[in-house]
């Protein structure tokens, strides 16, 4: 009897083992899914995606842990959208304004331009991706020159025997911490033009005031 009393305990400490097993599992079982849905919204947060949130069914310190993640997102979301609006608005600044813009990183990638960009390089569509040094070859030799020196300053260009006047601006900063350049391209050439038809009007009223006086004194 003794080997059976032994093995019927044994069987009793198995089944207990087991309840206790399992006990244990169903109550861990909530945190393990708070630990995975916690693991997914910070992952997403590296996509950008802030709306995910978890729904609070917890007590205690993983209650508030719960909750500073969902203010957390909240908090992120809200300035993601904010961001998003300013740089909306700064786009389309920058498309609607008369200068010419390019940017370009370390490696001479375009990663920024506008719309006037496009139709001073004469490049249809988008110039984002493409090589600075390729698309400059659209440019009349002396634009193109400037560029590649990446010398700022005033460009006069002879086109169907009309000049044409160019301010190229070259700048370079740092960005993420990579080295970028900002090309501006302003075109002179109507201000350039008024500039001249004013000072020549200047100089046919100072000749008529001149005229004038010299009849007087006669």
């Amino acid at each position: 009897l003794g080997f059976p009393l032994i093995l019927a305990v044994f069987m009793g400490l198995i089944t207990s083992f087991s309840l206790v097993f399992i006990g244990i599992q169903s109550l861990l079982k909530p945190s393990r899914n708070l630990i995975s849905a916690l693991t997914s919204g910070v992952l997403s947060f590296q996509d950008n995606d802030f709306s995910v949130q978890i729904h609070n069914e917890f007590k205690g310190e993983l209650g508030q842990l719960v909750n500073a993640y969902n203010a957390l997102a909240k908090t992120m979301k809200k300035e993601r959208m904010s961001l998003f609006q300013r740089e909306l608005l700064l786009d389309t600044i920058m498309q609607s304004t008369p200068v010419s813009i390019v940017l370009t990183n370390e490696n001479e990638q375009v990663v920024y331009s506008n719309l006037v960009a496009q139709k001073l390089f004469n490049v249809k569509g988008k110039l984002e991706g493409l090589t600075f040094t390729n698309i400059v070859n659209h440019l009349d030799d002396e634009l193109k020159s400037s560029c590649l020196n990446k010398q700022s300053g005033l460009i006069t260009l002879n086109k169907d025997d009309k000049k044409q006047t160019y301010y190229l601006s070259c700048q370079h900063f740092q960005m993420n911490m990579r080295q970028h350049t900002l090309y501006l391209f302003k075109d002179l050439t109507t201000e350039i033009s008024r500039q001249e038809i004013n000072l020549w009007k200047n100089c046919l009223l100072y000749t008529s005031d001149a005229a004038d006086d010299l009849l007087c004194v006669d």
